[in-house]
């Protein structure tokens, strides 16, 4: 038996079992419950096991943080186009990486919903125009200034999946910016 195959197969029993708790959780039982619960059919690849799309979210999600890591490098390094490539390219591939968990019609569907509809607009635009502004019109600052907006809107995006942080969030703003007192935890009051 290879490392490979046994690394495998422990890495499935793992995943089996914590599917199995949070199925426990969810009022549900057993990991195959709970997979078809929070990853329909209609994944991307629906022949792959739940350990293997989680596999593949974290290859896709590491791939793209990696890229943002290169892409604030290039940013200190002053190489404005490499930057803003690397940061449009990290976020594609963290955005994607979710279509090995919920497949590429829910993911659209998840990405364009009433709530988060403003951020993806948002995103999709920055990365666009990150990109142009890299390509076409060379100009140093507006690749970075678009990379960091990127960033900005990739944040306020993945927020909008966590309950109430976007209101923690603008409390903590309104908080600092309309506050006399010097405090540091204003937003936690």
């Amino acid at each position: 038996v290879s490392t490979q195959s046994t690394w495998g197969y422990y890495f499935d029993i793992k995943m089996d079992s914590i599917a199995s708790k949070a199925g426990g959780l969810l009022g549900s039982s057993g990991g195959t419950a709970i997979a078809s619960k929070v990853v329909p059919n209609e994944s991307a690849f629906p022949s792959l096991s739940w350990s293997t799309r989680i596999m593949g979210f974290a290859i896709c999600a590491g791939l793209g943080i990696v890229l943002q890591i290169l892409s604030t490098i290039f940013g200190f390094l002053l190489n404005f186009t490499a930057c803003g490539v690397c940061s449009a390219l990290g976020i594609i591939l963290m955005l994607g990486a979710s279509i090995f968990l919920v497949g590429p019609m829910r993911q659209l569907k998840m990405m364009f919903d009433q709530k988060r509809i403003f951020a993806t607009i948002g995103l999709l635009v920055c990365v666009i125009l990150t990109l142009i502004m890299a390509f076409a019109v060379k100009k140093g600052i507006l690749v970075l200034i678009f990379t960091i907006i990127g960033w900005a809107a990739y944040t306020w995006y993945c927020l909008s999946y966590i309950p109430f942080a976007r209101d923690l969030v603008i409390k903590c703003f309104t908080s600092c910016c309309t506050s006399s007192q010097p405090q540091y935890l204003l937003c936690l009051n």
